[in-house]
């Protein structure tokens, strides 16, 4: 089952201010701000351009990388009970540790 993202459409992009946005969602509405990296409008600090880029970078590869992973997972376990192999079990149970934490709802993560 596929679920709609309750955030901005992606991809996100930034701009030379300090605006992170999301992508246009319909033909008449603005692209909408997600955050400001910026501390100060006079000055956009390297600190704050690489975090912006960070920002920008994980979320857009997100969705990409936690697919991935959950395919690798499914690989290591299928390794784990055709082989008995101790290191595939440990990556596997590892991999579904960090899909779980990346799947939960910000807000609701106890660990």
């Amino acid at each position: 089952m596929i679920q709609t993202p309750k955030h901005s459409p992606l991809p996100w992009q930034g701009n030379d201010a300090g605006l992170i946005y999301g992508q246009v969602s319909g033909d008449d509405d603005a692209a909408p701000v997600v955050c400001d990296v910026c501390d100060s409008p006079l000055e956009y600090t390297e600190q704050e351009k690489a975090n912006a880029e960070l920002i920008i970078h994980a979320v857009n590869s997100h969705q990409n990388l936690l697919e991935t992973l959950k395919r690798a997972a499914l690989l290591a376990e299928c390794l784990w009970q055709l082989q008995g192999n101790d290191d595939a079990r440990k990556i596997a149970e590892r991999a579904r540790a960090v899909i779980a934490a990346a799947e939960t709802t910000p807000g609701d993560v106890t660990a």
